[in-house]
């Protein structure tokens, strides 16, 4: 490693400390509580493809470039941290999550596997497991044509290692796919698979959304905080999946343990059916 390196590696690990000391600070004032409530921060465990990434972009920024913004400065070099009007936003960093040190914070780690402190309001997104699926197979399947993530046209560490599991064909890829990507909803909230395991955990979130009704999560959001979000329009690609009643037909088949979490996680009391 060269001495510019090391000056470097320096450089950024003072800056985290820094960081992570003056956002835990920051937060804990009471200052950026929305409405003054008890309510500190918020965070998002972030089920991919359940249109977590426009949830998170949402809270990024009011900005028209608010996803560059969000993709450009959230994956640069660690910590993961933009200050959106002095408010600490993170992502990805477990820490800085367990330390406390954000006003909104949103990562894929799943819930069993961190400690969120209290004062947060945290809630997650859930979507049709089937549609959740091909949207997954739909991204890997981009991914292989162009090897760029479309939202920062560049390659992305963890898409490299999934794309791996195309096969030749849809059923290859469900045969392939580890459960964790397959039911990931379920793996959110338990590490063993278990539709009770993960129902009770749920249940100790704040707060359920549905993927297709974001519109009732901004109002919930900006009645309850005070706040002023609106969900941004994110282009779609024209790509078709050509799959036949078959693939659909052993896709819900394989799913059936995400439809028993899914159906029963809509019935509790902290999931989101109207304001």
């Amino acid at each position: 490693m060269s001495d510019l390196n090391r000056i470097g590696d320096f450089l950024d690990a003072i800056r985290r400390r820094v960081y992570l000391r003056s956002a835990k600070i920051i937060v804990a004032s009471g200052l950026l509580s929305p409405k003054r409530l008890e309510v500190r921060r918020l965070y998002h465990y972030h089920i991919r493809k359940t249109a977590g990434t426009s949830v998170n972009s949402a809270f990024v920024s009011s900005s028209p470039l608010r996803q560059e913004k969000y993709f450009r400065l959230l994956h640069a070099r660690s910590p993961h941290i933009i200050w959106n009007h002095g408010r600490p936003v993170v992502g990805w960093d477990k820490e800085f999550f367990e330390r406390g040190s954000f006003f909104f914070g949103f990562s894929h780690i799943p819930y069993w596997d961190i400690i969120i402190p209290e004062r947060t309001f945290s809630f997650t997104v859930v979507r049709d497991p089937l549609e959740r699926l091909l949207s997954y197979y739909k991204m890997l399947r981009l991914y292989q044509v162009s090897r760029k993530w479309s939202m920062i046209d560049a390659p992305h560490a963890e898409l490299d290692q999934e794309v791996e599991y195309i096969r030749d064909n849809f059923q290859e890829f469900l045969n392939h796919l580890p459960r964790q990507h397959l039911l990931n909803q379920l793996y959110m909230f338990s590490q063993d698979f278990k539709v009770d395991v993960a129902i009770d955990n749920a249940s100790k979130i704040d707060r359920i959304y549905e993927s297709s009704n974001l519109s009732l999560m901004v109002r919930e959001m900006n009645l309850r905080f005070g706040m002023t979000l609106s969900i941004p329009e994110i282009n779609r690609s024209d790509f078709r999946l050509n799959l036949g009643a078959l693939d659909i037909s052993k896709a819900r088949s394989a799913l059936g343990l995400e439809y028993e979490f899914y159906d029963q996680v809509r019935r509790l009391p902290n999931f989101a059916s109207k304001l």
